[in-house]
């Protein structure tokens, strides 16, 4: 098995992370870095569209942002990351993955994946764009669900 110095966790805030966390944990206790990251992307980001002004609350953007920062937090605490090593990124996911991927040297990405198939594969995951797209090695770990 290769030994990897330097992991990435990529989480979804909103979905179910104990399966990818545990498996990093047990690759990062062979000596590896983790680092986490979670990707805030708009929801006119698929639509093509601006935001219509004056259709959400003027701090609703600082507040979302705010919430995710403090989750990520709380995540990273419970597997001694620390802050330095903690990304909340905003954007297209696959694409802010990717990035931070290379730019910190990662020779190891771990993310969730639901197995979907069919007309929501053509919809685009995460995970799979991660897949295809990555220079170093993905681990992308089965989730449960629909």
């Amino acid at each position: 098995m290769e030994r990897y110095e330097n992991i990435l966790l990529a989480v979804d805030l909103a979905g179910e992370l104990d399966e990818p966390i545990a498996r990093a944990v047990a690759r990062v206790g062979h000596g590896a870095t983790l680092s986490v990251v979670h990707v805030l992307e708009p929801a006119y980001f698929y639509y093509g569209i601006e935001p219509a002004i004056g259709t959400l609350p003027p701090n609703f953007e600082a507040e979302l942002l705010e919430r995710a920062k403090s989750q990520l937090a709380a995540i990273a605490a419970r597997y001694g990351v620390p802050s330095e090593r903690q990304y909340l990124e905003r954007g297209h996911a696959p694409t802010q993955i990717l990035r931070l991927a290379k730019d910190k040297g990662v020779d190891l990405v771990i993310l969730g994946s639901h197995g979907r198939h069919g007309w929501r594969l053509l919809l685009g995951s995460t995970a799979n764009a991660v897949l295809h797209h990555a220079e170093c090695d993905v681990l992308a770990v089965r989730m449960a669900g629909p």
